[in-house]
């Protein structure tokens, strides 16, 4: 699927918000509120960081799409700022983060910003089905490891006699 069809096509992104208490006010307890707590710009960093490193595209290619998909000039120095830690007044807006999502396929940023609020990020069934096709495939490589090693431990224990 081309990037220009995923960003076009909201219905496949998934529900960005499950509330817990869907429907209602949000009632805050600020007295239970730890001071800083709510502060992600050091793990939104991180993620940046991250989801740059696993997408197989440059953070040139990340940035050309980033810029057809916000409508906007958006360029790979821009978004090294966002993950840089020395560049602590440069933050990726809330409003680039889906834009970053669907570019790099990583949802941990929606997924933090989502907790912090008390929801949760809730995936289309098409990435779970993806998500759940990679478990299986190594699931599969650590029960052949685990086969492996094994017979090593079995072959060096005859060796031993």
């Amino acid at each position: 699927m081309s990037i220009e069809r995923k960003i076009l096509d909201p219905a496949r992104q998934g529900a960005l918000f499950l509330v817990k208490n869907a429907g209602k006010k949000a009632i805050v307890d600020k007295k239970s509120i730890i001071p800083g707590s709510m502060d992600l710009d050091a793990q939104v960093r991180e993620l940046v960081s991250e989801g740059l490193k696993q997408t197989p595209l440059s953070r040139h290619e990340v940035a050309a799409h980033m810029s057809m998909a916000l409508g906007r000039d958006f360029t790979k120095t821009t978004l090294d700022t966002f993950s840089a830690e020395s560049k602590g007044g440069h933050r990726l807006p809330a409003a680039y983060t889906s834009a970053l999502a669907v570019v790099t396929g990583d949802t941990s940023i929606i997924s933090i910003i989502c907790e912090a609020a008390g929801g949760a990020f809730v995936p289309d069934a098409e990435i779970l089905k993806i998500e759940l096709h990679r478990l299986q495939g190594e699931k599969r490589e650590l029960k052949e490891r685990e086969q492996l090693i094994k017979k090593l431990i079995e072959a060096i224990s005859e060796v031993a006699k």
